[in-house]
């Protein structure tokens, strides 16, 4: 005998769950394409943010033979005091003007020193800063990356960590030179600030890598990567998680990366020292191919896998993701933890977790979202 549920029970039934799962946690992500319209064009990368976060990003060109381009991002929660911010790179020299006191010196101790003085502090050598080294992460954040990019507020260094696993990752990433000893350092400083009327705390993380150039004796240094995460005060442990998605999802583009490659071997190769005209820069990118070689597709996947063993030896520090396989894609994601279900939309490129077993977007936000896998 089939026992029917009564209508007004059924209703109850059926609002009590409507409840569950208008109520239930959800982190709504999508995919945001950083683009390059000024040099090679098209999306350069790409990274998962909160799908109602305004992001401001660009591919910024510069005279720099061997790192002509770089990418900044900006991504602003509605509250517009959680952020994700990644900062300029930075390339440095030290031991330029002591090499170039030691070419002059057969023309006496004068023109030696005159030699050494068109390389004072801070000036540019082939796209590159002089700069005395600084190994000291939190020296470093002190010295270069707050003055640069937090001028305009008054904080107050909280604390400071050094993050040597996370150092030794990025140094194993590293090509191997003949000549050339490769080493890096990482670390994150605390500071907290205001906003507005809201007090906020920022971690402001910095990993450098030194290759000293052991016959020139001159070392080229400088920021591998540098961002920072903020939220209001209390709650920024609290948000590692979205922001560690944030950085797992970083994905160059393969096109791009396959033309960029090109332009980097152009310019070293012709030893360019001024590139001051963006119409220098478009001849090179002009003469670049479409066409992905084996061996470029190769350094691209080494690449990436590089940066994924990096990403999840940060998350080592942050502990705030878990990997979720697509059934249909056969891929794997990075998305927060401590979310129950995670469903994935491959028309919008969109990603949603959620913490209610009853939570469906297909029901609830419409469109054809495929439940992902969780991997234990």
């Amino acid at each position: 005998m089939i026992r029917r549920i009564p209508p007004l029970l059924g209703i109850l039934l059926f609002t009590a769950v409507a409840l569950a799962a208008s109520s239930a946690k959800v982190l709504r992500f999508h995919k945001y394409s950083l683009m390059d319209p000024q040099g090679i064009g098209g999306e350069a990368a790409s990274m998962l943010v909160p799908t109602d976060w305004k992001v401001d990003g660009r591919v910024v060109w510069r005279a720099h033979p061997a790192l002509p381009a770089f990418g900044v991002v900006q991504a602003t929660a509605p509250d517009g005091v959680t952020q994700f911010e990644a900062f300029p790179q930075m390339p440095f020299v030290d031991g330029v003007r002591e090499m170039t006191a030691r070419a002059a010196q057969m023309a006496g101790p004068q023109v030696a020193a005159q030699a050494a003085a068109q390389w004072p502090e801070g000036a540019n050598y082939m796209g590159n800063e002089v700069r005395r080294v600084v190994r000291n992460p939190q020296t470093f954040i002190d010295r270069f990356v707050l003055p640069r990019n937090r001028q305009n507020v008054r904080y107050t260094v909280v604390k400071h960590e050094d993050l040597p696993k996370l150092a030794e990752a990025v140094a194993r990433a590293q090509p191997r030179n003949p000549g050339i000893n490769t080493s890096a350092t990482a670390g994150r400083t605390r500071i907290e600030y205001r906003v507005g009327t809201a007090t906020v705390e920022e971690d402001v993380y910095v990993v450098l890598v030194f290759n000293d150039m052991l016959q020139l004796q001159t070392n080229y240094w400088g920021t591998e990567r540098s961002f920072a995460c903020r939220a209001p005060k209390g709650q920024l442990d609290e948000m590692s998680k979205l922001f560690q998605t944030m950085l797992d999802s970083q994905r160059l583009n393969l096109q791009w990366f396959n033309k960029y490659n090109q332009v980097v071997q152009m310019l070293v190769q012709q030893q360019i020292r001024n590139i001051q005209r963006v119409g220098e820069l478009s001849r090179y990118i002009a003469q670049t191919s479409s066409e992905i070689s084996d061996m470029m597709r190769k350094s691209y996947e080494e690449r990436q896998a590089s940066q994924d063993r990096i990403n999840r030896n940060f998350s080592e520090y942050v502990r705030g993701v878990e990997t979720y396989r697509d059934p249909d894609r056969g891929q794997t994601v990075e998305l927060p933890s401590g979310y129950n279900n995670a469903w994935y939309n491959g028309s919008t490129s969109e990603y949603i977790v959620t913490d209610s077993q009853l939570y469906n977007p297909n029901v609830e936000a419409g469109g054809n979202w495929t439940k992902l896998e969780k991997r234990e």
